[in-house]
């Protein structure tokens, strides 16, 4: 097949999107961001939830002025690992290694 040739050369947008799906390939552990109101340094996760929990969390952050998804999870991971840590009697060690592996834990 004969390819025209571009009277402008590479097209910016293309080398733009390139770039945008290649970030997007990386896994979500690996990307860090700040966030600019509090300044801590936080990371995305992705976790599975039933749907009629999702809908009832999503009720919640609707008619709670002010409240985000974002907000509610953090507040309610932070309460279930303050609850764990209590009933242990004291916080969970350090992990020896940085990233987790997905699935079943193997014991």
């Amino acid at each position: 097949m004969n390819k025209k040739k571009k009277a402008l050369g590479s097209n910016p947008l293309e080398a733009y999107l390139a770039a945008k799906t290649t970030k997007k390939a990386s896994t979500s552990s690996e990307i860090d961001e700040t966030d600019a109101t509090s300044g801590l340094k936080k990371q995305r996760i992705t976790i599975h939830l039933p749907i009629e929990t999702i809908e009832k969390i999503k009720n919640v952050v609707f008619w709670e002025p002010g409240f985000t998804l974002t907000a509610f999870a953090q507040e309610a991971f932070e309460r279930a690992v303050q609850e764990l840590e209590k009933e242990r009697g004291e916080p969970y060690p350090e992990r020896k290694e940085r990233s987790l592996k997905g699935g079943r834990p193997l014991i």
